[in-house]
């Protein structure tokens, strides 16, 4: 009798127990599907938010470039305004751009040569604007121009389509790679300084050696010449200055103007790429033409 009191009395207790655990393990189960859920729904909100992020950065960087090619668009016009009427660029075939000089960089260089007549001219890198500096120099009874390049290939097939004059010394010098700072590795000109450091210069192109793998570093070369082949009157103009290498490159090359107490001024002008120009401080105006 009294085990069927127990049984009675506990025996409905544990068959409620039973339902409440079972009750709440379904409701446990349900709120783990619902957590999957919501994590789901994270996850896919997140990839929506990463695709927008991509798809706003592409449009900024589209948008950037359609801004650079615009504006590549003028430089080109404005060149073929100035140099319209010119008394000595007769030969106008230039193929500016990619890894050749840009339109802003050629008109950079044309309105230099028109305002300030440079009579020691030294190029690094033969190309588009060595056709322009050639025939600058032609135009220029004392004028003289000096041209690096390293690729012999290069200047048979350039001689062959554009005669140059005795006015212009094309300077072969093959590659190699040195130690600058903190740079192990930068490509350089060998024997640069020993081949070029005979003369001073009052204006120098820099559009080589070749400077888009640049580790920290590019297109050192003129640091050597700097300041003593200066000029007192000088512009020095440099290709690629969006990228880091040059950016770089150029720091120094006003830390050493400073150092020797040297007056200049700098600007940049835009296109497809950018060149920076450097000159001392009596033509600052060649900054901003």
């Amino acid at each position: 009798m009294f085990v069927r009191f127990l049984y009675k009395a506990f025996g409905n207790e544990s068959e409620r127990v039973r339902k409440l655990i079972k009750e709440n393990k379904n409701k446990l189960s349900e709120i783990e599907q619902r957590q999957k859920k919501i994590e789901a729904d994270l996850l896919e909100i997140k990839r929506l938010c990463n695709t927008s992020q991509d798809m706003l950065n592409q449009t900024k960087a589209f948008s950037y470039q359609a801004y650079r090619n615009t504006n590549e668009l003028i430089w080109a016009q404005n060149f073929n305004s100035v140099t319209e009427n010119s008394s000595w660029l007769v030969d106008r075939r230039f193929a500016a751009g990619r890894w050749a000089v840009g339109y802003q960089y050629l008109y950079a260089v044309y309105r230099i040569l028109e305002e300030t007549h440079p009579q020691s001219i030294l190029e690094l890198g033969l190309g588009q604007s060595t056709k322009l500096l050639g025939q600058y120099v032609s135009s220029e009874k004392n004028a003289m121009h000096r041209v690096t390049e390293h690729d012999p290939n290069w200047i048979e097939a350039f001689r062959a389509e554009y005669p140059l004059s005795d006015h212009t010394e094309l300077v072969q010098l093959t590659l190699e790679k040195r130690e600058f700072r903190e740079d192990k590795s930068v490509l350089v000109y060998k024997g640069f300084q020993e081949a070029l450091s005979d003369r001073k210069y009052d204006f120098i192109s820099v559009d080589a050696p070749f400077g888009g793998q640049a580790e920290v570093y590019a297109r050192i070369d003129i640091l050597d010449l700097i300041p003593d082949c200066l000029e007192e009157r000088f512009v020095i103009i440099v290709d690629d200055y969006n990228r880091q290498g040059e950016r770089n490159m150029l720091k120094v090359l006003e830390e050493k103007l400073a150092q020797n107490s040297i007056p200049y001024s700098r600007g940049v002008y835009s296109g497809t790429k950018d060149c920076a120009v450097i000159c001392s401080e009596e033509l600052k105006f060649i900054c901003s033409m």
